[in-house]
């Protein structure tokens, strides 16, 4: 039996090892991807069939703890708490924070020997929104998966500084204080430039890239999406002052159901996309808003101009994600810094690719991430994948 263990705020949810589900997909060529999709979407609905049918103790993953005092084995259930103890304390010398995450653990015996999976979720999202995904990879790559939250969102602690840097430096020091030596690293939107800040500044905790719907290209495209962003952040922050509601000291009004619906309306011109709009709305109350509207350089990744990250990268977009498209300027610019990079554009997804694609963005993923170099090389393209 296998665990979602939160470190840092308290729950834990138990899994079902999938024993029929199909073996980790080594070979798969990215641009005839479905034709493995059945076998991913039988696994997906064998998978949520089989989900929280059992409780109790698992395993706590040997890869990670290397008799770190930090993990133990697991021995029943606890409430969730929404802040963690580490949150009640804020950063006020912009040093890193201690983290608050979940992990999906093997024993020993039953892991792959390969690097655990570190997922970072997009700017205003939390571990919870790729809970799901990070299960999927945890079955299908038997490896140990780890979801944080970045500083300001979940869990973990707060902070009025926000830099690629700063959240950089506290996946590191989370990474170093697991005994984590290396990870692969997939992360969503500001995630993907996290992982690609601290693969170019660390390469050595990093044997692998994926980054979703993100470069390191600061485009026209990602400024606006960056305002379109800040110009929500104040939508909501009006409507909750004219219902008398102070976001500063409350956020109760945030869960409200009709708070919700009528943040939705007004929402609508400004995030036009139904699950940009829905994921946003399902977040609100769990990020420090006030932290990201005070660090208006935060939409760019930094200068970083002696840095190279020789390693495999992943650059997977959504078709349909206008701001994530990457032309041949763009890939010569990347290929700077990640000379060995590689991009896949899943056709009808947007910027949650996971979400609207999932079959798709899971053969991708897991092919790129199991497939030893020579085939990896061999077998990969840069395309659009075929329908």
């Amino acid at each position: 039996m296998k665990k979602l263990v939160d470190r840092g705020g308290g729950t834990v949810i138990s899994l079902v090892k999938n024993l029929n589900g199909p073996k980790p997909l080594l070979h798969g060529q990215f641009n005839h991807v479905r034709k493995s999709a059945n076998a991913v979407s039988s696994f997906s609905r064998q998978n949520r069939a089989t989900t929280n049918q059992n409780t109790g103790c698992g395993h706590v993953m040997d890869e990670l703890t290397n008799n770190s005092p930090a993990y133990s084995h697991v021995t029943g259930r606890r409430p969730f708490s929404s802040t963690s103890s580490a949150a009640q304390t804020l950063d006020e010398n912009n040093t890193e924070l201690k983290l608050s995450y979940a992990c999906f653990e093997r024993g020993q015996k039953d892991a792959s020997k390969k690097s655990p999976i570190l997922i970072h979720h997009n700017l205003c999202g939390r571990k919870e929104n790729l809970s799901k995904i990070g299960k999927q990879l945890f079955h299908l790559t038997r490896r140990n998966i780890l979801l944080p939250d970045a500083r300001n969102h979940g869990n973990s602690p707060e902070s009025q500084a926000m830099s690629h840097k700063l959240m950089s430096g506290d996946i590191i020091k989370l990474l170093t204080g697991l005994k984590v030596k290396k990870t692969s690293f997939m992360g969503l939107g500001i995630g993907g430039r996290i992982g690609m800040y601290t693969a170019l500044v660390r390469p050595d905790l990093v044997d692998r890239l994926v980054v979703v719907s993100s470069s390191p290209v600061n485009t026209e495209k990602r400024l606006r999406e960056w305002e379109s962003l800040i110009q929500s952040l104040y939508v909501v922050r009006t409507l909750a002052n004219a219902a008398g509601h102070d976001l500063s000291t409350n956020t109760d009004l945030l869960r409200s159901q009709e708070f919700r619906l009528e943040a939705n309306t007004a929402l609508t011109p400004i995030l036009e996309s139904n699950t940009d709009r829905a994921l946003f709305l399902n977040n609100l109350g769990k990020f420090k808003a006030s932290a990201i509207h005070a660090n208006p350089d935060l939409w760019k990744f930094p200068v970083l101009e002696n840095c190279i990250f020789k390693r495999p990268v992943l650059f997977l977009t959504g078709e349909k994600d206008r701001a994530g498209c990457i032309n041949d300027d763009d890939i010569r610019r990347i290929r700077f810094h990640f000379p060995d990079s590689h991009f896949v554009k899943i056709p009808n997804a947007g910027f949650y690719p996971h979400v609207d694609s999932q079959d798709e963005f899971l053969e991708v993923v897991t092919s790129f991430l199991e497939a030893d170099l020579e085939t990896l090389h061999g077998n990969i393209s840069d395309s659009t994948l075929s329908n």
